[in-house]
């Protein structure tokens, strides 16, 4: 087997570090392990940036005061802008975990009205609680700042559009054996344990943002870390085993690939892709 410069997994470490510090984040001093879950975790907190459609319940409230704000963030969903300036200061932190969010994928958005040099709306009470999918903002209600581990914000989902979250049912239990409060579920949490929602009809969900793990750090956000470490180690071990058929097919293009080739990943469009240094021969992973 010919000699190959190869990193696939270091490489994305990288990209992701200069990504990170792009946003505002000093993280010299985090392992390998630490920057994906960093990044990952960022990713979690943000709201992908489209248009979406807003849906309100009938019982939807929002005080008088607020209303300005609120159509402030009404404007900036329907037509695709970025709600970063919405969202809490705290996602400058780089190890913050956002307990709502991942116990329930519930985010909270500020209604100030104008936005300040920091990059965010001033900060107040009370905020937005909505859920977020790829088409629609599903808004819940304008809650006290506070209001983290009321259970009725799942009511209401449960209540007004049970498919947007069907898939995170609990199917086989009849009830559970110890109600569970709003109280319980803010102690529990403050533990890192995950806690079920049970509402009138019996329902009963589970961790509807996936959960989070003993440290606090989203179960997703993990699994996704180690799956994609995962990934990119098979592709490198295809590339190591094939790179005799990869000259070949070079030497076709009437292209050299150097006796020692040294690939890079490159990520574009969203696209991953290992690149060799000296050729520019691309290879799209799989």
């Amino acid at each position: 087997m010919e000699n190959i410069n190869i990193s696939l997994y270091q490489d994305w470490i990288n990209i992701l570090r200069n990504r990170l510090s792009d946003f505002g984040y000093s993280i010299s001093d985090h392992s390998d392990e630490n920057i994906s879950h960093i990044y990952l975790n960022l990713e979690k907190r943000l709201i992908p940036q489209k248009a979406r459609r807003i849906l309100k319940h009938d019982n939807f409230y929002c005080p008088d005061e607020m209303t300005s704000g609120l159509k402030g963030v009404e404007e900036a969903i329907t037509s695709g802008q970025n709600l970063l300036p919405y969202l809490s200061k705290r996602i400058k932190k780089p190890n913050y975990n956002d307990a709502l969010l991942n116990h329930w994928g519930i985010h909270h958005l500020h209604l100030g009205k104008t936005i300040g040099r920091d990059g965010f709306v001033e900060h107040g009470n009370p905020l937005l609680f909505c859920r977020f999918d790829d088409e629609n903002a599903y808004f819940i209600n304008v809650l006290t700042h506070g209001a983290w581990a009321e259970q009725d914000m799942i009511r209401v989902l449960h209540k007004n559009w049970p498919d947007s979250i069907k898939q995170f049912r609990i199917n086989g239990l009849i009830r559970l054996t110890q109600p569970i409060t709003d109280s319980d579920v803010k102690t529990f949490r403050q533990k890192k344990i995950n806690t079920f929602v049970e509402v009138e009809d019996g329902a009963i969900y589970g961790a509807i943002g996936g959960g989070f793990a003993s440290s606090g750090i989203s179960i997703d956000v993990v699994r996704q870390a180690d799956q994609y470490e995962a990934w990119l180690n098979q592709n490198q071990a295809h590339i190591i085993n094939n790179i005799e058929n990869i000259r070949n097919e070079a030497r076709k293009k009437n292209i050299e690939l150097p006796s020692t080739p040294h690939f890079e990943l490159k990520i574009e469009n969203n696209t991953e892709y290992a690149v060799e240094s000296v050729s520019k021969i691309c290879i799209k992973l799989h």
